[in-house]
């Protein structure tokens, strides 16, 4: 198209004059001789750069003007040129147009509404060309280096004119570059803009309202997540703010066009600031929190329920706002610091069980349709899977049937996001590296993968740790070949974990020198990533132990295990003794131990990186304990550096203990190692110091188990422990790693039953298959029925093993009855320090002790643990009408004990029979003790105290001269079975 004669002739002319004042004059000509009809964008533009930036730069800084004119006349016309102008997107992106931003800004900082109405024209026109410019990336880069985020934050909280205009140019960039918007070394402007906006948003009653939720949303989502938490802000009174003005909207009767951004900006608060923020409300905190769960849940169900796909996802944005909701709250009560009543725990535990049924019936629609093309559908899926998974987590025995029917689409959706996230991460990686080689970026762009955004895998670990131990829900991770994924899953996380800094470039060698070869710290980020990633590889170590225990046939033959000790083998000794790793270390070692017991005969002598292997998992078995030189040198303690995490490697050091004494008995020759160490030898040196009560029996015991071990896997070690003088120890002393049967987790009690297994191979020939599917049959048939009222114990345990060997091996049955029972309660003892503490309550208070289920089988238990001695009354539900948490059975313990109920506490480890039934029943208090860190769910009766050890109780009962005297207390063992 040609360009108008009239624009021709005016570029000629601003071109052609000399003086700024001819060009001043020139610019009027302009408005003459060119219609706005005709001009093209390309003429526009040839207009605009005749005029010239450097002359409109002249305009807009000039202060000295003709005599009767405006003091603001040429600031005027600058900015009526450059409003005319920047309506057009090719000249809002100018150069020239950017190159005004510092003078605009300048402009609109210094205004204010009682300023001159000349003044507040220009603001105006100034604001004007802010907005178009903010439209287009140049201009949106440029604005960003000018700090026009802290200007437009300081124009909205301190100004009053034109102020959400200021506003929208703020969202625009934010929306932009979501948290590279923000200064991460300060915070103030955020804070600043937040308390106004959200002062506003709480005490506006119209319409505005809503719309101040959808930019308060947009702020919020950009802000930099590492600086801002609900630690460092809720000072700020922007979090009350909001919480009010949605308490407000929410606790109303409002249509759902005013309640669904409602609830997006409630996600995004939650998803920053955590569930403490819901909670914020002194007067009534559990108000708004149980609110938002149950308005989340029916949104969800609303959404969901005889729903198709594609219906569901174009209301995507409000369902996963509730998904964040959703997810925060069920992470928030499993942390037990919600105090609710039984009616509040009912109704939240049914509405998350409907909104979760929604979840899991949708996916399950899914699951049956063809493979997915549309990208917003893969999301929508990938937020479905995730909302579950936190659910899974936490809850582990509703709608198992359900569950198991979409868990093998559950895991494929999680595969692919880990495999996306993973491949983008690494080739981030791969170009970071090759930038930092060649010095410039080189390459493609690596191309975008939503699915990549988040890793579904990671945050389904913990729930795969439960599943793992299901057999049904085991099966279908088989079949599914989420060994081998979880495998390239661990290897993934170990090259973040075991992150090694680039090589410096040669030219800055000698600099490093120079600076005393001092390093940069790492990254937060990286820092944040490593840390994810070692629970990452903690949480895939505990899946794959179970899988080991519990599928010795398949880890004995599998490529992938063998792959995996491999993988030990070679890296665990580059864990070191790093602090950070300590917990990573310890799964590793225990896991490599467990896979060497079911691999031994594929253990080679001559490889030396079992060599290495070996010596890192002494080290850390070595490590756990020393003699306590500061305050007894009579004394074993857990070592300083194993203090902070010894409650996630407590059990974990006692089965790495067993499982090491397992392991020499199947591959005797590492007991050389053992020796060669010194450890041998450290360990008898030690017990010989310690002094009678000074280490606990199930940790002595320990300890000689692998000395009997150690001696029996290899005659030549015998001499080197009796030089040391292990001829003082008894070798009748075995492991007896806990306290009570209630205490002993998974994997302990599976131990006992491979071990009993083994025994059946090696003392009588039988088969290994069929020696784990006896031992399996007769665990299931003792759970299902461990007592006959009819006949003895012995007879009736006998007979339940005659029938799990069958007719072929049936006669062994009372030799095997005979070896389990030693095994039973070989691993069943009260620890010294329980005794100490039953015998100090003795003193001053009535014990009792109630406990469920048939009474032979119970009173067995009593009467092996010697608890006569301890308990003033002991009460057995097969011998009474009622069980726990019937109230009627604490009555009756109270009135045998002659004390009323208000004046007894409660003590156990299950919270739907001891804790319960204490409530019901009227006591004073009720203490939990969970087991092996079992959290307690949202429909669950709230216990007044919860202690990890028995022995924490005398703590509760001392606690303070303000705390009400309880003058009686009941305590209670396990339901056991």
């Amino acid at each position: 198209m040609s360009i108008p004669e009239g624009v021709t002739k005016c570029v000629a002319v601003l071109k052609a004059v000399d003086t700024d004042s001819e060009k001043f004059a020139a610019l009027f000509m302009v408005t003459k001789l060119v219609d706005g009809k005709d001009c093209t964008p390309a003429a526009k533009r040839m207009l605009f750069e005749a005029i010239g930036a450097k002359f409109l730069r002249k305009l807009l800084s000039t202060k000295s003007v003709p005599v009767d004119c405006p003091p603001q006349v040429y600031k005027s016309v600058a900015l009526s040129v450059l409003s005319a102008f920047c309506q057009e997107p090719e000249l809002a992106s100018h150069p020239d147009m950017v190159g005004h931003i510092p003078a605009l800004l300048e402009i609109v900082s210094q205004a204010d509404e009682d300023a001159p109405d000349d003044t507040l024209i220009i603001v105006s026109e100034a604001y004007t060309c802010l907005q178009c410019i903010a439209q287009h990336p140049p201009g949106q880069k440029a604005l960003l280096e000018q700090k026009a985020i802290p200007k437009m934050c300081d124009i909205y909280a301190e100004k009053s004119f034109q102020t959400d205009e200021a506003l929208n140019i703020l969202v625009t960039l934010v929306n932009s570059f979501g948290p590279k918007a923000w200064d991460s070394t300060d915070t103030a402007p955020f804070h600043t803009i937040m308390n106004k906006i959200a002062l506003d948003f709480e005490t506006d009653h119209t319409e505005r309202k809503f719309e101040l939720c959808i930019i308060l949303q947009a702020l919020l989502q950009s802000c930099r997540k590492e600086v801002i938490s609900f630690a460092t802000a809720k000072e700020e009174s922007w979090t009350l703010s909001i919480h009010k003005g949605l308490s407000d909207i929410l606790g109303s009767k409002i249509s759902k066009k005013q309640r669904d951004p409602a609830l997006k900006l409630t996600s995004v608060m939650m998803d920053l600031l955590g569930a403490d923020w819901a909670m914020i409300d002194k007067e009534k905190p559990k108000i708004y929190f149980l609110l938002l769960i149950q308005l989340a849940s029916i949104e969800v169900r609303m959404q969901l329920e005889d729903k198709q796909l594609k219906g569901v996802v174009a209301n995507a944005d409000l369902i996963t706002a509730c998904f964040v909701i959703l997810e925060v709250s069920i992470g928030y009560i499993v942390t037990d610091q919600l105090d609710l009543e039984q009616k509040e725990k009912q109704s939240l535990y049914t509405a998350l069980k409907g909104a979760f049924a929604a979840v899991i019936g949708l996916l399950s629609s899914v699951s049956k349709m063809k493979p997915l093309t549309d990208v917003k559908e893969k999301i929508f899926v990938c937020a479905l899977v995730r909302v579950l998974t936190a659910w899974l987590a936490q809850e582990t025995s509703a709608m198992r049937p359900q569950v198991f029917a979409v868990l093998p689409y559950v895991l494929t959706v999680a595969n692919d996001t880990f495999y996306a996230h993973r491949n983008r991460k690494m080739a981030e990686k791969a170009k970071s590296k090759a930038k930092a080689d060649e010095g410039t970026s080189t390459g493609e762009p690596i191309a975008h993968d939503p699915m990549s955004e988040v890793d579904i895998l990671r945050l389904l670990l913990p729930a795969l740790c439960y599943l793992a131990v299901e057999e049904s829900a085991r099966k279908i991770l088989l079949q599914h070949k989420q060994d081998e994924v979880l495998f390239e899953c661990l290897s993934y996380h170990w090259t973040i974990v075991h992150y090694k800094r680039p090589p410096v470039p040669r030219s800055e060698r000698l600099k490093l020198l120079q600076d005393g070869n001092r390093t940069e710290e790492l990254d937060f980020h990286l820092l944040e990533e490593m840390k994810d990633s070692r629970t990452a590889m903690v949480s895939i170590c505990n899946v794959l132990m179970n899988i080991t225990v519990l599928e010795s046939k398949l880890v004995e033959e599998s490529p992938t295990f063998v792959s995996l000790l491999k993988f030990i083998y070679n890296n665990l000794p580059e864990l070191k003794q790093i602090p950070e790793n300590l917990v990573l270390h310890g799964h590793l070692a225990v896991l490599g131990l467990l896979l060497m017991k079911q691999q031994a005969k594929r253990i080679k002598k001559n490889d030396f990186s079992i060599c290495r292997y070996i010596q890192a998992t002494i080290r850390f078995l070595w490590d756990a304990y020393i003699i306590d030189e500061s305050n007894d040198p009579t004394e074993l303690v857990v070592s300083m550096s194993y203090k902070e995490h010894w409650m996630e490697l407590m059990e974990l050091w006692f089965l790495g203990m067993q499982t090491m004494a397992g392991v020499l008995q199947v591959i005797p020759w590492l007991s050389q190692f053992t020796v060669e160490s010194g450890w041998a030898e450290d360990i008898i040196e030690t017990l010989k110091r310690v002094k009678i009560g000074g280490l606990e029996t199930n940790v002595k015991s320990a300890f000689e188990d692998l000395l009997c071990h150690l001696e029996k896997a290899d005659d030549s070690v015998a001499p080197v422990l009796k030089k040391s003088g292990a001829s003082s120890f008894s070798p009748f002393f075995l492991p007896q790693n806990v306290e009570l049967e209630s205490e002993l987790t998974i994997l302990y009690c599976i131990y006992i039953y491979l071990q009993l297994a083994e025994e059946l191979t090696r003392e009588y020939g039988i088969p290994e298959d069929a020696s784990a599917k006896i031992t399996a049959a007769f665990l299931k048939q003792f759970r299902k029925c461990p007592d006959n009222a009819t006949l003895t114990l012995d007879a009736w345990r006998t007979i339940l093993w005659s029938k799990a060997l069958g007719d072929k091996y049936s006669p062994l049955a009372k030799r095997i009855y005979e070896r389990w029972l030693y095994l039973r309660y070989h691993y069943m003892v009260l620890a010294p320090n329980t005794v100490s503490m039953l015998r100090q309550l003795r003193k001053k208070y009535l014990l009792g002790l109630i406990t469920n289920g048939p009474s032979n089988a119970q009173r067995e238990k009593i009467r092996k643990l010697s608890l006569e001695q301890y308990f003033d009354v002991i009460l057995v539900s097969g011998d009474l009408p009622w069980e726990k948490p019937d109230a009627e059975i604490f009555q009756k313990a109270c009135h045998f004990l002659n004390v009323r109920p208000e004046k007894c506490i409660m003590v156990g480890d299950k919270l739907e029979t001891d804790i319960l039934g204490g409530i019901e029943a009227g006591l004073r208090g009720t203490v939990w003790i969970p087991i092996a860190d079992k959290l307690r769910l949202s429909g669950d009766p709230k216990p007044d105290f919860t202690i990890r050890h028995v022995t924490e109780l005398v703590r509760i009962l001392d606690r303070g001269p303000n705390a009400p005297e309880l003058e009686d207390c009941s305590s209670n063992a396990s339901d056991g079975s």
